[in-house]
C-alpha cells in the first residue's frame, strides 16, 4: 500500500483542483479535460498496485486466500 501511495495522490491531484479553483479550470475548459484523464489512469494504477490481480480476481470468485 505504501508502493502505491504516490499514484494515489497523483489521482487526486486532478479532482482538487477542479474543487478548489472551480472558476479557474472554467474558463479553461477545453484542456481541464484532459487533467481528469491522467486522474483516471492514476486511479486504475493505484487500484492494480494496491490490490492485485490475482488477489482481485479471487474475491471476485470467492475463493479463499491460500497461505
Amino acid at each position: 500500500m505504501l508502493r502505491a501511495l504516490p499514484i494515489g495522490l497523483t489521482a487526486l491531484m486532478a479532482p482538487v483542483w477542479l474543487a478548489l479553483l472551480r472558476t479557474h479550470s472554467i474558463q479553461h475548459g477545453w484542456f481541464t479535460w484532459r487533467s481528469l484523464t491522467v486522474s483516471i489512469f492514476a486511479g486504475l494504477a493505484f487500484l492494480y498496485y494496491s490490490c492485485g490481480i490475482r488477489a482481485g480476481l479471487r474475491r471476485l470468485r470467492g475463493q479463499k486466500q491460500q497461505g
